[in-house]
């Protein structure tokens, strides 16, 4: 039987400097953690995955499906949406106008516009930003832009979410309040493949954490696993920190 994810033999070459070096990993539902030291590839990695780069080497199967270099459109509408770390509304529109937008054109299924603003509004409401649906997303602060990119891909229906440090910037109760938003989310079926610095919320969100560091995954396993291996501290602290 197909994996939902598989990322197989992944490399991803900028000039002469690998970014990605022989990723392989699957993946079949749940909160799904990755994590790594800054430029350790995971965005990349998302990159490769949602047809933004398409890998130097290795391939991408989504349902048994080889999505490899497909565009990022089309990979959407297959079920993998997805957040970037820095969101980037369209500022003069209104938070409904933009999560309508993105029903209409990322979403499988063609639908009216009146039926696209229904959808977004639900989950617009679902997101907590109902009373700032009508207001420009130029005027939203870091949180509810965080918040406002998850209602964009969700729209989407996807049947995977891809996270892309969403809790960055928070404060502790925004972010608390972002891992109740993320575990809701998987509740209600949709399965989160998480990029996350913020130890504290992707250790009691995830279920399984991968590890990157200088492109290679040199970990994996439950948090609780991760947190205590030493090729991972010493990716984050160094060797001294090694017992």
């Amino acid at each position: 039987m197909a994996h939902l994810l598989e990322v197989k033999g992944v490399w991803k070459f900028f000039g002469g400097l690998a970014a990605l070096k022989n990723v392989s990993f699957t993946y079949d539902g749940g909160i799904l953690g990755i994590i790594g030291p800054n430029g350790a590839g995971k965005t990349t990695l998302f990159n490769c995955i949602t047809g933004v780069y398409r890998p130097s080497r290795g391939r991408v199967y989504f349902k048994g499906r080889d999505i490899t270099g497909l565009k990022p459109h089309k990979i959407c509408r297959l079920g993998i949406a997805r957040t970037f770390q820095i969101p980037r509304p369209f500022g003069n529109e209104t938070v409904l106008e933009n999560v309508t937008a993105a029903r209409l054109f990322g979403g499988a299924g063609a639908v009216s516009i009146k039926k696209a603003a229904e959808e977004a509004m639900e989950v617009i409401r679902f997101v907590g930003l109902e009373g700032k649906a009508g207001v420009r997303a130029s005027s939203l602060n870091i949180h509810e832009r965080k918040r406002l990119e998850i209602a964009r891909a969700l729209v989407t229906r996807p049947e995977v979410l891809m996270l892309d440090e969403v809790a960055s910037g928070l404060t502790p109760a925004e972010v608390d309040g972002i891992v109740e938003l993320i575990k809701e989310i998987n509740r209600r079926g949709v399965n989160v493949i998480w990029i996350e610095h913020v130890m504290r919320a992707i250790m009691r969100a995830a279920e399984r954490i991968i590890v990157l560091d200088y492109g290679e995954i040199i970990s994996e396993g439950p948090p609780e696993k991760v947190a205590k291996d030493p090729a991972v501290i010493k990716a984050y602290l160094g060797e001294e920190y090694v017992a």
